[in-house]
């Protein structure tokens, strides 16, 4: 038999998570009917940050851990662990010398094996750059805000001109703004000599 302890996170704003805390222990529950032999004897969840290991249900899985109280950990995604690559490594080495093996449901690893564990550590490399892309892209939408510009900078590609800059002009472009991007085009493309 296999003693599995399941661990559930979402971050601190609710709303804007996709996958729910009972969402979450739902589907752990039913990854471990699905195995043979698999018990869920522990199950922790926290609400809050993952750039942090110091969470109240972590910690407690982490004690019943180095107590050797169950065999498995069980997560819906590695970035519910841990968002930064060092402190996911140092988890899973900890883990590996108490014997337990960490997998997730969702994600194609397995800390029993190298390959793994060379797997976990490559979607921890991609958890701390979503963490790091997605905190710049809230500071740039929120610097855009305070200036005027607009939010979605990917709904405007193209900016040829704002009320308090005039557009630049260069040999060949029209007065109208087809004229302006298409005489951009070529003096881009083609270089300012032509």
């Amino acid at each position: 038999m296999t003693r599995v302890c399941l661990y559930t996170r979402i971050s601190t704003d609710e709303d804007h998570q996709p996958t729910s805390l009972s969402t979450q222990r739902e589907r752990l529950e039913r990854y471990c009917q699905a195995m043979e032999d698999w018990h869920v004897v522990h199950a922790f969840a926290d609400q809050a940050s993952g750039v942090t290991l110091e969470r109240p249900g972590l910690e407690q899985a982490l004690g019943l851990a180095r107590e050797r109280r169950f065999d498995l950990l069980l997560c819906y995604r590695v970035d519910r662990l841990s968002r930064k690559v060092r402190q996911l490594s140092g988890l899973c080495e900890e883990l590996d010398r108490l014997g337990i093996v960490l997998k997730s449901a969702t994600e194609p690893f397995d800390t029993g094996s190298a390959a793994g564990r060379m797997m976990l550590q490559m979607l921890g490399v991609f958890a701390e750059f979503r963490a790091r892309h997605d905190r710049r892209s809230r500071d740039r939408r929120a610097r855009a805000a305070r200036s005027g510009r607009p939010l979605d900078e990917r709904s405007h590609p193209v900016r040829l001109h704002t009320s308090q800059q005039p557009a630049r002009t260069r040999p060949g472009q029209g007065a109208d703004r087809a004229g302006q991007f298409a005489g951009s085009f070529e003096w881009a493309v083609l270089g300012s000599n032509q």
